[in-house]
């Protein structure tokens, strides 16, 4: 029985986590304190006996966490830019079908300018690959000499 000196916490669950305590509760033939107050106490035990090692582990695993999550934003964000580029070339592409309806050489057209452009952004991106490397070679020899 905790004695007279205690005080309150107060937390939100979720409606799944809160669930799944008071089945855990139920399971173990204890109030909802008791548990709380069990786990709580088990938890600090294992924080404050923690070797460093295990400290430096759980550090590396919550910055992995987070470079992961960070990460995971990222592709998202990239992936919604991709859509909103397709829809927006794909607009342009209609666009400029209809604007040349009348031409009989639309094609023709189309397959030139499809060329030209991949040609274009393939010499784009082999000057942009050459950059990179460049600048990470560069970088990789700073660090040699430290």
């Amino acid at each position: 029985m905790p004695s007279k000196d205690t005080s309150t916490i107060e937390t939100r669950l979720t409606k799944a986590d809160l669930e799944r305590f008071r089945r855990k509760a139920r399971e173990q033939g204890k109030t909802h304190a008791q548990l709380l107050r069990d786990i709580t106490l088990a938890y600090l035990d294992r924080v404050e006996s923690a070797t460093e090692e295990e400290k430096e582990a759980a550090r590396i695993a919550e910055r992995d966490r987070l470079i992961v999550a960070g990460m995971k934003a990222i592709e998202n964000r990239f992936a919604t830019l991709l859509v909103r580029l397709g829809i927006d070339l794909e607009s342009m592409y209609v666009l400029m079908w209809d604007m040349v309806a009348q031409n009989p050489d639309r094609q023709k057209m189309f397959d030139r300018a499809y060329d030209v452009g991949s040609d274009r952004f393939r010499r784009k991106l082999e000057g942009l690959e050459r950059k990179y490397k460049d600048s990470l070679k560069h970088q990789g020899d700073r660090l040699e000499d430290h």
